[in-house]
């Protein structure tokens, strides 16, 4: 997987919240736990995990996320 597809998966994890009462934090929340379960189960580099959440982060501050 390369890191653009990791960043837009966890893109669509972060905005497939059910909740009524959905915020930043939540979406930010589910998007960084879906990076760990893809560096966890191999799906991408170790090395990917960290500037996946830097820039998950970065979106979630900028109101993009």
């Amino acid at each position: 997987m390369t890191f653009e597809s990791a960043l837009s998966d966890c893109r669509r994890a972060a905005s497939s919240g059910f909740l009524l009462a959905d915020d930043p934090d939540a979406r930010l929340e589910r998007a960084l736990a879906w990076a760990d379960d893809l560096a966890r189960e191999g799906l991408v580099p170790e090395a990917f995990l960290d500037r996946l959440h830097g820039e998950l982060r970065a979106e979630s501050a900028a109101g993009s996320l």
